[in-house]
C-alpha cells in the first residue's frame, strides 16, 4: 500500500515511509545524528547534498560545517533539520574520506 501526498501522488513503499517517519522523529531530537554520504558539493557555489543511509537527501551549505569542505563520496554524520524548502543537514562532520 502506498501513502498519498496532498496532491494525491504516491510517495513510496511502506519501508520508505517508515524510514521517513524515523528521520522526522530524529529531526525533533537535537542530539540525534544521522550518517550518510556526500552526493555533491560545489566549493564555488558553496552548497551540496548528502544522502542519508536511511534514504532521504539533505541540503547543506558552507555554514553547515567547519574545517575542510567535504568531497563527493565522503562519509559524514550530521544533525537533520527541516528548512523552509526541505530537509537540511546541520553540523556536518566528515567521518571518512571517499
Amino acid at each position: 500500500m502506498r501513502a498519498a501526498t496532498k496532491t494525491g501522488m504516491s510517495t513510496g513503499t511502506p519501508d520508505a515511509i517508515a524510514r521517513t517517519v524515523t528521520e522526522s522523529r530524529a529531526i525533533l531530537d537535537e542530539d540525534a545524528r544521522v550518517e550518510g554520504r556526500v552526493k555533491f558539493y560545489d566549493v564555488v557555489k558553496g552548497y551540496g547534498y548528502v544522502i542519508a543511509d536511511s534514504g532521504p537527501e539533505y541540503f547543506f551549505n558552507t555554514n553547515c560545517f567547519r574545517g575542510e569542505p567535504p568531497a563527493k563520496g565522503d562519509r559524514v554524520t550530521f544533525h537533520p533539520d527541516q528548512g523552509p524548502k526541505g530537509l537540511i543537514a546541520k553540523r556536518l562532520l566528515v567521518t571518512a574520506g571517499a
